[in-house]
């Protein structure tokens, strides 16, 4: 038994993908789905899809190469636009997944950003958060301040603080 999504073998007996959560099938296709942008789109031709991202074309195609890696399959829509003289110019383009990988894709996508702000600088890793440290100047910070007290760098939740 094998996983379509993955490729994992599995055991007889097992009829599930302990890790994508999919029905295991008897054979592995003999393509790839995450080869290509183009096996991808053809894998999600006859499935429900929802919008993840939207931006330019050069982004959303590196963050689907980044979801092809953590096995979810996605495909780029374009806008349509009849006005538009050069089609693939100031064009909005919209990621792509099959409705049941939305949650994955999501949680997938804001890890990786997490991970880059919190390389960046630009937020607090769990450890300094409950350390208190600013991760530019090192500072000691209160557990509830939204920015350094020393340097002022920006440390708290969009969100909370719009509220």
């Amino acid at each position: 038994m094998y996983c379509p999504r993955c490729r994992a073998e599995y055991r007889e007996g097992f009829t599930h993908c302990a890790n994508c959560e999919v029905e295991l099938v008897n054979e592995l296709p003999a393509e790839d789905t995450f080869a290509s942008a183009e096996t991808m789109a053809k894998a999600l031709a006859d499935k429900e899809l929802q919008a993840l991202l939207v931006g330019n074309h050069m982004d959303l195609t590196e963050a689907q190469r980044f979801l092809a890696q953590k096995r979810v399959a996605s495909t780029l829509a374009g806008e349509a636009d009849e006005n538009n003289e050069l089609p693939a110019v100031a064009q909005r383009f919209f990621l792509m997944v099959a409705v049941e990988d939305l949650e994955s894709a999501r949680d997938a996508i804001n890890t990786r950003w997490r991970e880059g702000a919190i390389a960046q600088g630009m937020l607090l890793s769990d450890e300094d958060a409950q350390v208190g440290t600013c991760p530019a100047c090192k500072a000691t910070v209160p557990a509830n301040a939204t920015e350094c007290p020393d340097c002022g760098l920006f440390l708290g939740d969009a969100e909370k603080t719009s509220e």
